[in-house]
């Protein structure tokens, strides 16, 4: 029931994030000075990655361990979002820079 949990929390949060952020696009274009659509390319971009990154990391979890994974990915996860929350331009968020 524990492994049930943490995996439920886990989706929780990362799908979370999207249906969070995707009303506040508009919001955010205009507080940076730039258009929907470069915003709305982050959505873009974190669903790509997701969509390379899930099947990666399973197969590495599968050989690993999922434990190590899990944590190294939600760390990773929340790592990313702290930089984007002081983000101070839409280009650090999406190039670093």
């Amino acid at each position: 029931m524990g492994a049930l949990a943490v995996a439920f929390v886990t989706l929780l949060v990362i799908g979370t994030g999207l249906f969070v952020v995707s009303p506040l696009l508009p919001a955010i274009a205009v507080e940076y000075g730039v258009s929907t659509g470069v915003v709305g390319m982050s959505v873009t971009a974190f669903s790509l990655a997701y969509l390379v990154g899930a099947p990666l990391g399973g197969a590495v979890a599968d050989r690993v361990g999922r434990r190590g994974v899990l944590v190294v990915g939600l760390t990773g996860f929340a790592l990313a979002n702290a930089l984007t929350a002081v983000a101070v331009r839409v280009g650090v968020c999406s190039r670093g820079g």
